[in-house]
């Protein structure tokens, strides 16, 4: 497993310029299992902003978060949903211009050093109020998480990172809805799915499926 650095970036830290002043960017594949169940999405970040397209029940979704909000919705279907919250297993990697940083606050512990994907990795472990144990591996060439394991009230859930390219170009057009789009309230429709502040994107798209 390779991850790719511009060398833009690299550059201008090179030259004294802030790492807070520029742009964090990245994209990558996220495969997270649970339950059995297995969810493959392609993950776009942008600083704050994000953009996870899945095929979740047969459809293909996105979700995206923007300084409007966290919305999902089905391109065929025209209606996005605005949503509190994601379950884990549609969400992004948190903080990720600055994982280490991210880890340090959650007061993790480094385990070892290991290879993943024939890539050196250091295991972090924290406990999160929220997920329970929290395991990963961050890649000590990228700065960046490759796999994470959470062992919580819910089960096991796995995610594993591939194809990680940080410092690409990503439009801005990736992380806004469509025009014309219409917007509901996934809140107000199905409150209290998905636990505490989250939704579940399945029982949202289901909610908004076509009748047969």
């Amino acid at each position: 497993m390779r991850c790719r650095l511009m060398a833009l970036s690299v550059g201008l830290l090179a030259c004294g310029v802030s790492a807070a002043a520029e742009t964090f960017t990245a994209r990558y594949d996220q495969r997270v299992t649970q339950n059995g169940q297995m969810f493959v999405s392609r993950v776009m970040i942008k600083d704050d902003a994000f953009r996870i397209e899945s095929d979740v029940m047969g459809m293909h979704s996105v979700s995206i978060r923007n300084a409007t909000g966290l919305f999902t919705y089905v391109p065929a279907q025209g209606t996005a949903f605005r949503l509190p919250g994601l379950d884990v297993t549609q969400q992004a990697i948190e903080e990720p211009a600055d994982y280490l940083a991210h880890l340090q606050s959650r007061g993790a512990t480094k385990l070892r050093t290991e290879p993943v994907g024939g890539e050196p990795c250091d295991v972090y472990t924290y406990t999160d109020p929220q997920h329970g144990q929290v395991t990963t591996w961050v890649s000590q060439q990228a700065r960046f998480p490759v796999r994470i394991e959470l062992d919580g009230p819910g089960g096991q859930t796995l995610v594993e990172l591939t194809r990680i390219e940080l410092g690409v170009a990503l439009a801005e057009t990736l992380f806004q809805l469509p025009p014309d789009i219409k917007i509901l309230d996934g809140g107000a429709l199905l409150p209290g799915l998905g636990g505490e502040g989250t939704l579940d994107l399945q029982a949202i798209l289901e909610r908004g499926r076509p009748a047969r």
